[in-house]
């Protein structure tokens, strides 16, 4: 089950500066959109269904990137939202993750009880809508 909810609220920009950034330095800072609003990155830590009970801090970037840090392994993981997926497994919820930094895949996977999966799913569908509002707003 999530243990807590962190809001870091990116820089707000009046309408003036927005017109000097470009397009991509609006969506890489994840900053508010020309109408006022504002961005946020959604935060959350869990703890891993596994033998080892490992914790997970987990950050929803609304541009598109999920971050995962498994807290004891100090072991990162990062993906697009398209190159993620879960998968139910019995009592588990594996979610399963491509980074193609670095131009090499990466292929992950973390598992989730079934609870703390939809709750990250969620996050994952409110930053997509998130990220499609400021687009249109552009």
């Amino acid at each position: 089950m999530h243990q807590s909810l962190i809001y870091k609220i990116s820089p707000f920009y009046s309408f003036s500066s927005l017109k000097r950034l470009s397009l991509t330095t609006i969506i890489e800072q994840s900053i508010g959109d020309i109408s006022g609003g504002i961005m946020l990155a959604k935060h959350r830590n869990y703890l891993l269904k596994d033998t080892k009970k490992l914790h997970a801090h987990v950050q929803v970037i609304p541009t598109g990137l999920l971050e995962i840090e498994i807290i004891e392994k100090k072991q990162h993981h990062a993906a697009e939202f398209l190159e993620l997926h879960f998968e139910q497994e019995g009592k588990i919820t594996k979610l399963f993750g491509k980074n193609t930094a670095n131009g090499k895949p990466t292929l992950w996977q973390v598992p989730f009880n079934h609870d703390d999966a939809k709750d990250l799913e969620n996050l994952i569908d409110e930053a997509n809508e998130e990220f499609e509002i400021l687009m249109r707003d552009l």
